[in-house]
This record gives structure tokens, C-alpha cells and sequence, in this order.
């Protein structure tokens, strides 16, 4: 007896005879089987509430998922207070971060600015103006080169009910000055040396030769009253090549040492070895330290290969071809460049929301599995589709 030709795979029997027929139906409708070959109607995928279903003008039924969507069934809260409210300044920018509110129903954050009272005073809140709303944790305020500001961040609900300002006092700010007025600054000052006119002036009359000067000057100050400095200079000089060393002490508080030369080294002697290598060196115009521990340092434009730090942070903008590890939390991301959400295809807000015309998604790589490709729901089993809801 020849056994029926059966479908290993979905379970249904192969054929168009009428017992075939019978059977398959049988299995479709439950009635024959352990159930799990039973098909599913569109009036059941309804009443689970995963489609929603409508008619056309035709009268043909037209079927729509329904989009997951996370409960919340609690109240809009009144917005707290920003906690951990603070500022760090850059060259060109100022970034401002705060933790991430817990209260439900947050909207976004509002940042508000002032400046600095003519005596340098802190300005009070009802100076201050907004100048932006953002949804995200942190916030990046471009701004000129030694400027100074206070900031207030208060948050507001999705009833567009303000919240208290982290505080009374604004969070003080301040940007670094920029390298070049302070390198013009320098180059102002040493111009008006005296140290730097003695180690910069020529010995008379000697092709090559080394001299030493000592002086103390007393002079009157514009105010009338007398003023004091004492100067010492060592210079050496071989043709039109100088160098030399000098102190300078005023009576006012301040002084200067100089070193008049094209290189500049500081060595250990002691080495072991006697291998000899500078520990600090200035060789035309370019400063070489092999190891430095620096508490605070100002630098305008850093290229480094490799760079070991607890804590990175940036005002404007992190630009890199490959992050790895670590987490993201906060603000919001987009991906696609070009489409309808905030400019992209697919965007995730700071609460979680996933906007996407560009969805694709497979629960699994096997014959039973859940697709998801646009605005086309399949569920197949066994290598073979179950069902199939949108666009068919």
C-alpha cells in the first residue's frame, strides 16, 4: 500500500484529490492534528488586537497592524528641579549637562543665558534669556573665545508646564582665551622688556666673545614714587648668532627670566649609562617634553595617536568612523541621511522612540519565524507562510 504523499515539512498533504483536500482542510480548521497547523483569520488577529481592520470602497477588507506601544498609565508630573547642573568651557564652546529626570512626562529642557554685570557681577535670574530647548542630557553652546555666561536649565512637561531652575544662582562658565591673542600678549610684554632689549642687543666691536652685566636701576614711577629693579644678564655671542640667559626683579611683584637662544635643553646628567637625552627641549620654536604630568593644561589644537583619559568631553561634536564598546545613553540618534524624521530614515528619541519608514526585522533565521519588511507582516512555519497581513 502506497503511504499518502505528505508535506514532511508543513505538515499538509501533497495533492488534489479529494481526500487530500479533506485532509488539509481539516488541519487548517483544527479539527484533525495537535492543532499547531491551524490557520489563523483575520477576525482572530482582531480580536488579539494585533491588526486593525477596515473596508475599502469596494467593500474588500483591508488589514493594518497595530504598532506595540509601552504603557503608561500614570499622570503627568509637575517637573522637578535639574540635578547635577554643570558647565565646562572649551575655545569655542561651552558644554552644559545635567542628569537625566526620573518625573514622568518629561518633554524637553530649557537652557537660559546671561552675561556678566558691567562690575563683573553675577547677573540674576530675570536677566537671563533662553536661547534653547533640547530633549537630550547635555547641551553645547557656541560662543567666542574668552567669554564668560551664566546658565539656568529648568524642565518642562508634555503639558508644556515649566519646572523650578536648578537654582537661584546661575552656573558660571567661562571659555579659554584664544592661544594666539595670548602668544601677541607675551610678544607685547617682551618688546617692552629690558631683560629681552639687553639679550637682544649686539656686543660692540667682537666677532666672538662672552660678557656679563649686573644692574640696578631706580626710576620714578608715574604716580611719583620710587621704583626699583634689579637685572642680570650672561650673553654670548659668535658673528650675528646670540644667546644668553638673564633675571629681571622689579620692586612691584613681578619678574622675568629669559633665555635668549634658537634650541633650549633640560637634561639629566646622571643618567645611567650616560646616555643623554633632554627631559624637556624648545628646538625652533617646537617644545618636546617625552613625559609630562600636567594637572590643567589650554591647548587649542591637539593631534595625539593615542589618548587614555577617565572622562572626555566635548561641546559641540564627537567625529569618529568607529566607536566601540562602552554605552549611549541619553539624547536621541538618527540613521539614513535624508528621510522624514528630523532628516533621517530612522530616528530614536531620548525616551525610546523609534521612528522608522525603513523597518525590517526576521525573529529568526529558521522555516518558523516572524517577518516584518515595511508594510508587510508574515509568519511563517515550517519554510512555509501561515499568514500574511499589508501589503500582499
Amino acid at each position: 500500500m502506497v503511504s499518502p504523499n505528505r508535506n514532511k515539512i508543513a505538515g499538509f498533504r501533497g495533492g488534489r484529490d479529494p481526500a487530500a483536500l479533506q485532509e488539509n482542510m481539516e488541519l487548517l480548521t483544527g479539527q484533525r492534528g495537535n492543532g499547531l497547523d491551524r490557520a489563523i483569520t483575520v477576525r482572530e488577529l482582531a480580536q488579539l488586537g494585533l491588526i486593525n481592520v477596515t473596508r475599502n470602497s469596494q467593500g474588500s477588507v483591508v488589514t493594518k497592524p497595530v504598532l506595540p506601544q509601552a504603557p503608561d498609565d500614570k499622570p503627568i508630573s509637575i517637573p522637578d528641579a535639574p540635578v547635577n547642573f554643570s558647565g565646562f568651557g572649551g575655545f569655542g564652546a561651552i558644554m552644559l549637562e545635567w542628569k537625566n529626570p526620573t518625573f514622568n512626562g518629561f518633554a524637553y529642557a530649557e537652557i537660559w543665558r546671561a552675561v556678566p554685570n558691567q562690575d563683573n557681577s553675577a547677573p540674576s535670574i530675570k536677566q537671563a534669556v533662553l536661547i534653547a530647548t533640547t530633549p537630550a542630557t547635555v547641551f553645547g553652546d557656541v560662543v567666542d573665545p574668552g567669554s564668560t555666561f551664566y546658565y539656568w536649565c529648568r524642565f518642562v512637561n508634555t503639558n508644556n508646564v515649566p519646572g523650578p531652575y536648578q537654582g537661584i544662582d546661575g552656573v558660571k562658565v567661562s571659555t579659554s582665551t584664544n592661544i594666539h591673542d595670548v602668544v601677541d600678549d607675551i610678544g607685547s610684554q617682551m618688546k617692552d622688556s629690558e631683560l629681552i632689549k639687553s639679550l637682544s642687543s649686539d656686543i660692540s666691536n667682537l666677532s666672538s666673545s662672552v660678557t656679563e652685566s649686573q644692574q640696578a636701576i631706580k626710576s620714578i614711577n608715574k604716580d611719583g614714587s620710587l621704583a626699583y629693579q634689579s637685572l642680570w644678564s650672561m650673553k654670548a655671542q659668535a658673528g650675528d648668532i646670540k644667546a644668553g640667559i638673564g633675571f629681571l626683579a622689579k620692586s612691584d611683584g613681578t619678574s622675568q627670566v629669559a633665555v635668549s637662544a634658537s634650541q633650549f635643553f633640560v637634561f639629566d646628567p646622571n643618567v645611567a649609562g650616560g646616555e643623554t637625552q633632554p627631559l624637556f627641549a624648545i628646538d625652533k620654536g617646537n617644545v618636546v617634553i617625552p613625559k609630562a604630568l600636567i594637572e590643567s593644561a589650554t591647548i587649542q589644537i591637539l593631534t595625539a595617536q593615542t589618548i587614555v583619559a577617565d572622562k572626555v568631553k566635548s561641546g559641540i561634536s564627537i567625529s569618529s568612523p568607529q566607536i566601540h564598546g562602552g554605552q549611549i545613553t541619553g539624547g536621541w540618534a538618527g540613521f539614513g541621511i535624508g528621510g522624514p524624521y528630523r532628516g533621517y530614515h530612522t530616528a530614536i528619541s531620548k525616551d525610546g522612540v523609534i521612528e522608522t519608514n525603513r523597518l525590517r526585522f526576521k525573529s529568526a533565521q529558521s522555516g518558523t519565524r516572524l517577518e516584518i519588511n515595511g508594510d508587510r507582516i508574515e509568519v511563517w512555519e515550517n519554510g512555509s507562510i501561515r499568514v500574511r497581513m499589508g501589503r500582499l
